[in-house]
């Protein structure tokens, strides 16, 4: 009996069909943070453009980085694995590239078997999303000249208070936002006109003016009859605060009574306990010079806050310039020790690359118009021993780019 198709699949080994790889998609993103940010075309280390399949094959000083159908053979593959003496991403680089995840190099390698095609761009819709409700810093403050009120943004709303009740009296917003914001990012920047009639406010890329309608502050004063004080009240503030009364002014309900008193003094009174309830002393011109000394004293501990947190970041500043510089020295150091060694190794590879040419071409021309199986045989193990030469001279010149450019970029550094 004939075995059915059934089991004669069953018993052939399953065929995986891969899945064809896309540039943009599969290979391009992690390129992106790790190969082509010292690889592109305004930085292009070692000649090479890396933001295309079509610049990658272009190559730069070392040669085309991949080779379609070849990923063993291509450069960026062997450099990715540290073969050969290269190195890339180089440790410690300054575009905080990382090597590339097993599972990258794999991906990377299936593309380029494939025929490392390129496929278009990928276009992406950004859609700017409401804040979360869990966003709600605050990154700025101002207060108005006169010291009445303050704004503050809070995540992408202004709220202003004031500062005499601590009570919120308006909220800034733009009917063309949502939710009553004022901006659509986060406002970064709040000042007050001089007058503190209007409010500016910075968000990102972006600069908003505000007119402000603010509530008037509410009057604490007494009101108070025509008529003054009777001269026999007069006479028992005057005992109850050891004072002289030069003028006074009776409340309409008859309970308290404001006097001005020999000392500069301004003070209200309740009838009924002899009792002095609020002094006042000093002069508008008085009070304003003190507010302008306050302002100042704030102000001034503000930049002093402010410069010692400057010289604090200076200090680190300085601190991680100086580990990169004994880093780069290093680097320096060992690349030139290396460097001489490496640059002796190319002329032995481009000597067997000669001989292994040579080699071809000599039997290439003994083996023409002829039909000699042991020939072509040896032929075909010359152009295999040559396409190893090649490579072998390739790796050893892209030792030798990589070492330089190591040695140049650490140069770089220092002299920065």
């Amino acid at each position: 009996m004939k075995p059915s198709a059934f089991l004669v699949l069953l018993c052939c080994p399953a065929i995986a069909l891969a899945e064809e790889l896309e540039f943009y998609r599969d290979v391009y993103p992690f390129l992106k943070g790790n190969c082509i940010s010292c690889h592109n075309k305004t930085t292009t280390k070692a000649d090479l453009n890396m933001e295309t399949p079509e610049l990658m094959i272009k190559g730069g000083e070392s040669g085309p980085s991949l080779i379609p159908g070849k990923s063993a053979e291509s450069l960026v593959v062997q450099a990715s694995l540290h073969a050969n003496d290269m190195e890339m991403p180089p440790a410690n680089n300054k575009s905080g590239a990382v090597n590339l995840t097993p599972e990258q190099i794999d991906t990377l390698k299936q593309w380029i078997d494939q025929g490392a095609k390129s496929t278009k761009p990928q276009e992406r819709t950004v859609v700017l999303q409401a804040f979360a409700a869990s966003v709600d810093p605050i990154y700025c403050l101002a207060i108005s000249k006169d010291g009445r009120y303050a704004a503050c943004g809070r995540s992408n709303r202004i709220f202003v208070y004031d500062l005499a009740t601590r009570q919120l009296v308006a909220q800034v917003g733009d009917p063309a936002e949502k939710n009553g914001s004022a901006h659509r990012a986060l406002v970064q920047s709040l000042a007050f006109s001089p007058d503190g009639t209007r409010l500016a406010s910075g968000s990102f890329r972006e600069v908003k003016l505000w007119k402000l309608d603010l509530p008037k502050p509410a009057s604490n004063a007494v009101k108070t009859s025509s008529a003054p004080a009777s001269a026999d009240l007069i006479k028992k503030l005057a005992a109850a605060g050891k004072v002289v009364v030069l003028s006074s002014a009776l409340s309409a309900d008859g309970k308290q009574v404001v006097t001005g008193c020999d000392d500069g003094s301004v003070r209200v009174w309740d009838v009924a306990s002899l009792k002095s309830l609020i002094e006042l002393r000093g002069s508008v011109a008085t009070a304003q010079k003190m507010a302008q000394l306050d302002w100042t004293i704030a102000a001034q501990t503000l930049e002093q806050a402010f410069q010692k947190s400057e010289i604090a970041r200076i200090e680190a500043q300085d601190k991680a310039l100086d580990v990169l510089l004994g880093k780069a020295k290093d680097a320096i150091t060992t690349m030139t020790k290396v460097l001489p060694e490496k640059q002796k190794a190319v002329p032995p590879t481009t000597e067997a690359k000669t001989a292994a040419q040579k080699a071809v071409d000599e039997l290439a021309a003994k083996l023409a118009g002829k039909k000699d199986t042991a020939l072509e045989k040896e032929l075909k193990t010359a152009q295999d021993k040559l396409i190893t030469a090649k490579m072998t001279e390739v790796s050893a010149l892209a030792a030798v780019s990589a070492a330089e450019s190591n040695v140049k970029d650490a140069e770089d550094d220092l002299k920065r």
